[in-house]
């Protein structure tokens, strides 16, 4: 897991030329102002994801870990947490499904936590176990977030 504010994208330039060209395309976009939807960017090789959602309780989200892609994951709007763990010292909880390229995992203690903020962003690599849109706090609030996938 990689965490840095998205002022420095240049570090994602030196993980290799998917990663540059992923952080270049950040890098020349207005990133709070597209809509939400999928966008392709090299084809399946990178491509973005703009949501929009309500945080929910931790309970409701379940870890996962992606064996075809990085995550990107950067905020455009609101806050959330985002709890990381090594996916090899977890337990699955089902089989990996390649149509979406998601491992699930059951929680267990010992997961570090980001707060996530806008102009953060956050790498997540295949052993990256993590639970993404959870709250703050006690109360749900609307968040708007863009993924970047990039096809390792």
């Amino acid at each position: 897991m990689l965490l840095f504010d998205l002022k420095d994208l240049s570090l994602c330039k030196k993980l290799g030329e998917r990663m540059m060209r992923a952080a270049e395309y950040l890098e020349s976009i207005q990133i709070d102002a597209q809509s939400d939807g999928r966008y392709a960017i090299a084809d399946d090789d990178i491509y973005m994801v703009v949501s929009s959602y309500l945080t929910r309780e931790p309970d409701a989200s379940q870890f996962e870990t992606h064996q075809k892609y990085i995550d990107i994951q950067c905020l455009i709007s609101g806050e959330e947490l985002i709890f990381w763990n090594r996916g090899s010292d977890m337990r699955p909880d089902g089989d990996y499904s390649p149509e979406t390229d998601k491992q699930n995992y059951f929680d267990q203690d010992g997961a570090a936590c980001v707060r996530l903020r806008p102009g953060m962003a956050v790498v997540f690599y295949p052993d990256d176990a993590h639970k993404a849109c959870c709250k703050v706090g006690d109360t749900l609030q609307p968040v708007r977030k863009l993924l970047m996938k990039v096809k390792i």
